[in-house]
């Protein structure tokens, strides 16, 4: 059986990792939605 400690843990790992996806999800939106073009480097 499961402890209450293990399922709390459980529960703030799945928490912590949708938090990491959302706050992914909204970076790329918020780049792709910047850069016209892609960046090329120059030799300069």
């Amino acid at each position: 059986m499961m402890s209450l400690w293990d399922a709390l843990r459980m529960n703030m790992m799945i928490s912590y990792q949708e938090l990491v996806r959302t706050f992914q999800n909204a970076l790329n939106k918020k780049v792709n939605g910047h850069i016209k073009k892609p960046c090329v480097a120059s030799n300069a």
